[in-house]
């Protein structure tokens, strides 16, 4: 009996940190389409900090969280997003200019700026997430 009250409560604190992540989205999702830009950042962000490690997710959530400062008339914040998702979340160049999120004439115009920092900001990613000693990065990079 023990144990079957134990897997229920495992089952249902499994069912409500689920529903926040969606609920979350869900939300942010709407503000989005009403054009409530600086709320459907705030949710993005909340289910960014809930799926920080789910790369892909992470990666996709940045791009949706770009697109709202974009749409809100804030380039630097846009690019910034982007520069997290490489960053943070191992997002490579092919993930940026694939994006089905961000929009296109965007992406071109910080094209430059995207291929500039593109290579520090990756290395800080691999630094931070494979823990390669520097010296034997530098080595892997030559």
């Amino acid at each position: 009996m023990k144990s079957l009250l134990l897997v229920f409560m495992l089952v249902f604190s499994a069912s409500i940190f689920a529903s926040d992540y969606q609920q979350n989205l869900e939300t942010a999702i709407q503000f989005k389409k009403e054009a409530d830009y600086q709320k459907a950042v705030k949710y993005y962000l909340k289910a960014l900090k809930e799926k920080e490690n789910e790369k892909d997710l992470a990666q996709s959530l940045c791009f949706e969280i770009s697109d709202c400062y974009l749409k809100a008339g804030d380039q630097k914040s846009a690019f910034k997003f982007i520069k997290v998702a490489v960053r943070n979340y191992g997002a490579t160049l092919d993930d940026v200019k694939s994006s089905k999120i961000l929009r296109k004439d965007f992406l071109a115009r910080a094209k430059g700026l995207i291929d500039v920092e593109y290579e520090d900001l990756h290395r800080a990613y691999l630094l931070k997430n494979y823990q390669f000693d520097r010296k034997e990065y530098a080595e892997l990079t030559r």
